[in-house]
């Protein structure tokens, strides 16, 4: 006999959830749990009979000491296009063998010179670089869903084969994972870095940019807290940061949504 009890559990509060709009097949919904080493991941997708839109994903059962609670005003990047602390500069890479699969780590780090290859795989970190990727006519076959290199992406039974991944990213980025890493751009310091006084709560979409920011902004960065979602931004951060001062979160949005109290 076969028996998982904690798939069974989760499976059990999928379809309470499912339940509570009415449950059936005919539901345009889907929901998931995981169960990750960092919490239980929560998805919800579709859209009820009623016609309301759902889509939520976040780390389940967040709950923050006081010190965490801010508003809008107080924390950066709100909203998150105004975190430029580099420009990106393209590297002469050469050809790349097709029988490699591409983890690309964001849009920019594909080479514009690789467009006509067929790859086995191409995977990138997150829905905003499949959708960056996708507005270049490339086709994309998945993502991690912002949860990091180490995410299984299970396409072992899709390829027939363990994927062999080369890893896209920029000059000193992030190498410590299990892939090989491949440089196709630098970072370039912005001339005009986010001016950041008055913040005291900041999520980091990459070491990089938090490094940077510490340059700049010492005193800041050294009284203020920090988040990040899952994967080697976390890891950077859990390096340079007291745990005390440091959360992790899904995403971005879930960092606003639990920030605020619900705010946005």
């Amino acid at each position: 006999k076969i028996h998982c009890s904690k798939t069974f559990a989760e499976a059990m509060k999928e379809r309470e959830v499912l339940a509570s709009y009415g449950g059936g097949c005919h539901q345009k919904i889907g929901v998931s749990y995981l169960h990750r080493d960092y919490g239980r991941v929560f998805f919800l997708r579709g859209k009820t009979d009623q016609g309301e839109e759902l889509r939520v994903m976040n780390l389940e059962g967040k709950k923050l000491a006081k010190k965490w609670l801010s508003s809008k005003e107080r924390m950066f990047p709100v909203p998150p296009g105004v975190s430029k602390w580099y420009g990106r500069v393209g590297l002469d890479v050469g050809p790349c063998s097709e029988d490699r699969c591409l983890w690309v780590a964001r849009a920019e780090a594909f080479p514009e010179s690789w467009e006509g290859k067929k790859f086995p795989l191409v995977w990138t970190s997150g829905l905003k670089s499949w959708r960056g990727l996708a507005s270049r006519g490339l086709w994309v076959n998945g993502c991690a869903e912002s949860m990091g290199e180490h995410e299984d992406s299970r396409v072992e039974t899709m390829l027939g084969r363990p994927p062999n991944w080369l890893k896209l990213t920029h000059e000193g980025g992030y190498d410590e994972g299990s892939m090989e890493v491949m440089a196709t751009y630098r970072l370039q310091e912005a001339p005009e870095p986010p001016d950041i006084r008055g913040k005291t709560h900041f999520y980091w979409m990459s070491g990089s940019s938090f490094t940077r920011a510490r340059e700049l902004y010492p005193e800041i960065i050294d009284q203020a807290v920090h988040a990040c979602g899952p994967g080697n931004t976390f890891r950077l951060l859990q390096k340079m940061l007291p745990s005390d001062r440091l959360e992790l979160f899904l995403n971005y949005e879930d960092w606003c949504r639990v920030t605020t109290e619900g705010e946005k």
